[in-house]
């Protein structure tokens, strides 16, 4: 787990859950100083450091990695397979009413028409399904600032708050 969790990833799981790193830290059992090192990418966490971290936010990187790309590549092999107008279930974390995607499914529409199962939650179309990757993806890219700030005069309106 220490591998994946670098000061980046821990920067962006910290804004996801909307902690400041004073709250991590003292969640966490560490020093404020030591987890602002560890965000700068100044220090590497120990393995019960990291554990301890993970504890506090209430997620890992393999769980919630905040990066996008294996979700794209998996949307992409199954646009290819059944076609962009297809259905897929998306999972997802949730941390105060923010939802970031983690994994999907191919979704047979016809088991809803055919009365086999009730229509889940998260049930998209691919393409729509990529378009939502992808948003995730930038907001990896572009980091917490965009997600704090928005864009004051343009038209992104979304943040984690």
């Amino acid at each position: 787990m220490t591998a994946a969790l670098n000061g980046q990833w821990l920067r962006r799981a910290r804004h996801f859950r909307g902690m400041t790193a004073k709250q991590l830290a003292e969640q966490a059992g560490l020093s404020l100083n030591y987890v602002q090192r560890l965000e700068k990418g100044d220090r590497n966490a120990s393995a019960t450091a990291a554990e301890k971290l993970c504890d506090a936010l209430g997620f890992t990187p393999e769980s919630v990695p905040l990066d996008s790309r294996g979700l794209l590549a998996k949307i992409d092999q199954l646009i290819d397979e059944h076609g962009p107008y297809a259905f897929c279930t998306m999972r997802c974390a949730r941390a105060r009413g923010n939802r970031y995607y983690t994994d999907c499914e191919y979704f047979d529409i016809n088991s809803i028409k055919t009365g086999k199962e009730p229509a889940p939650d998260h049930l998209l179309r691919l393409a729509y399904a990529k378009t939502e990757a992808e948003t995730q993806q930038t907001l990896w890219e572009t980091g917490p600032d965009i997600i704090e700030g928005a864009i004051i005069d343009g038209a992104l309106q979304f943040h984690w708050e």
